[in-house]
């Protein structure tokens, strides 16, 4: 061109956005099967929590029970339940190790509330009441949670007396079994309770996060619903005091969470997160 001239050239590109990684999107990258239309919360792993966008929300099946949750990604990169578990019925429910966090057969126990005793911890002999059985809260059967004592919230495995064993028994062993990390709970195969302490899951999580609602509480009767939310985790409280196991607790005055002072006979809520 002569010197001085110039011509007006405007030149498109295309950008080609990258294609936004929801639940659905990942698990069919996983070749997962739909279960009554919906991808089963038992089916997601660690490979496809990564593969998911954070933030992204979505809906999973519980095949134990045809109960749908919200499921989410948080920036720590966790995958959480954000809705309470459901899980509980009039009548018993088989649980297995292909479907639940237990290493053996456990029988969750038909819900009620007569089993919910905070003068006698739960435990496996003849002579005690057994399993302490779930029961529901909210506005209809199942709606909002269930709540759950922690022999039951643990599948059966935590569900022997130690107040008793330690100070009547002087059973050291048994005293240091209490404080063990519990490794099985009901909660579906591949999720499980969340670790207490400062450092575990539930650090860099908030009310707001995983939508904790203040569903309350059982010992006797239903206690704080509307203004306070207690929920299981799967480690001791950090006290000289066996039989607590620490707890989130959520309240009207916003987030808070606090280790220990939750007694196993009481019964509390649980939300799972998926295991690393």
């Amino acid at each position: 061109q002569p010197a001085g001239t110039y011509t007006n050239t405007i030149n498109f590109y295309a950008v080609v956005k990258p294609e936004l990684i929801t639940f659905d999107k990942a698990m069919t990258m996983a070749g997962k099967m739909r279960f009554n239309g919906f991808f089963k919360i038992q089916d997601v792993t660690p490979n496809v929590c990564s593969t998911i966008e954070q933030g992204q929300i979505g809906q999973l099946i519980d095949s134990r029970d045809n109960e749908v949750y919200h499921v989410t990604k948080l920036y720590n990169g966790k995958c959480w339940m954000i809705d309470n578990l459901r899980l509980g019925s009039t009548s018993s429910i088989e649980l297995t190790s292909t479907d639940t966090n237990i290493q053996a057969n456990y029988t969750l126990p038909a819900s009620t509330t007569s089993a919910f005793d905070s003068r006698s911890m739960a435990k496996i002999n003849s002579s005690y009441k057994n399993d302490v059985a779930p029961i529901t809260y909210g506005s209809g059967s199942g709606t909002v949670g269930v709540y759950y004592n922690y022999c039951a919230a643990t599948g059966g495995t935590f569900c022997y007396d130690e107040e008793e064993e330690c100070y009547d028994w002087g059973d050291q062993g048994a005293c240091n079994r209490d404080f063990a990390e519990a490794l099985y709970d009901i909660c579906p195969i591949g999720w499980k309770l969340p670790t207490g302490s400062s450092n575990g899951d539930y650090l860099g999580t908030s009310r707001e996060s995983i939508s904790t609602p203040l569903s309350g509480y059982y010992t006797t009767t239903q206690i704080n619903l509307g203004s306070r939310g207690i929920f299981w985790s799967s480690s001791h409280a950090p006290y000289e005091n066996y039989g607590l196991r620490s707890i989130l607790q959520v309240a009207t005055n916003g987030y808070d969470y606090r280790e220990g002072a939750f007694g196993r006979s009481s019964g509390a809520s649980i939300r799972c997160v998926l295991s690393e």
